[in-house]
């Protein structure tokens, strides 16, 4: 999932508890064009090791 924020734009965390819309961090890149910045997305997230415990 990759969502886009303006520059400047607000951000903050959900309620807690609130599974539907929890975050589990942010991968910020920025690059001189959208497809390098998603080429750049896409080399973090399948670097990206994520692991849950109950």
């Amino acid at each position: 999932m990759t969502w886009l924020r303006d520059v400047g734009e607000r951000v903050v965390r959900p309620p807690a508890d609130n599974l539907d819309t929890s975050r589990v961090g942010f991968l910020i890149v920025t690059a001189d064009s959208s497809e390098a910045a998603q080429d750049s997305l896409s080399c973090l997230a399948e670097a990206l090791t994520l692991s849950v415990t109950p």
